[in-house]
C-alpha cells in the first residue's frame, strides 16, 4: 500500500517551517494574520491510483492510518503562533489518522482544538487538490 497507510508519515510542525525555507520564505515572518495553509500530502494522487478493490478496504480495515499533521502541543504552537485562520490538506483529515493524542494531559484531536476550541476553519481532500492546482 502507499504512504496513507503508513503511522510513519505524520507532519511536525518543524517540517512546516523547513518546507517554508526551502522555499526561500523565513518561518520566522511567512505568514501573516489570518493566512491559509494548505498541505500538499500526495494522499489523493495515491489513493486514485489504488485500485477499486484496494479504495473499497482501505477505509474500513482494521488498523487504518492516513499521513497528516501530527497532533501535539508543537503543532498548536505552531499554528497559534503563526496566526493561521484556516488549514487545509488533501488527506482526509488535515491531522494524522487515528485521531488523538495526549495534548495537555488529555486525549484529544486537532479537530477538537481548532474547530470548538478556537473556532479555525479545516479543510480537507478534493477541494483542496483542485485550488493546488490553480493556484500552480
Amino acid at each position: 500500500m502507499p504512504t496513507i497507510t503508513s503511522q510513519d508519515d505524520i507532519i511536525k510542525a518543524s517540517e512546516l517551517d523547513e518546507v517554508a525555507t526551502w522555499q526561500g520564505l523565513d518561518p520566522s515572518d511567512f505568514t501573516n494574520p489570518g493566512d491559509w495553509v494548505i498541505i500538499r500530502t500526495g494522499f489523493i494522487k495515491q489513493y486514485n491510483a489504488l485500485s477499486t478493490h484496494d479504495q473499497e478496504v482501505l477505509p474500513p480495515r482494521d488498523f487504518p492510518m492516513w499521513i497528516g499533521l501530527e497532533a501535539s502541543e508543537e503543532t498548536l504552537i505552531w499554528a497559534w503562533e503563526k496566526k493561521i485562520s484556516m488549514i487545509g490538506a488533501d488527506n482526509p483529515g488535515v491531522e494524522s489518522y487515528p485521531f488523538g493524542a495526549v495534548i495537555l494531559g488529555e486525549n484529544r484531536s486537532l479537530h477538537e482544538i481548532f474547530i470548538s476550541g478556537w473556532g479555525q476553519n479545516i479543510g480537507r481532500l478534493e477541494p483542496f487538490l483542485k485550488l493546488i492546482h490553480r493556484s500552480i
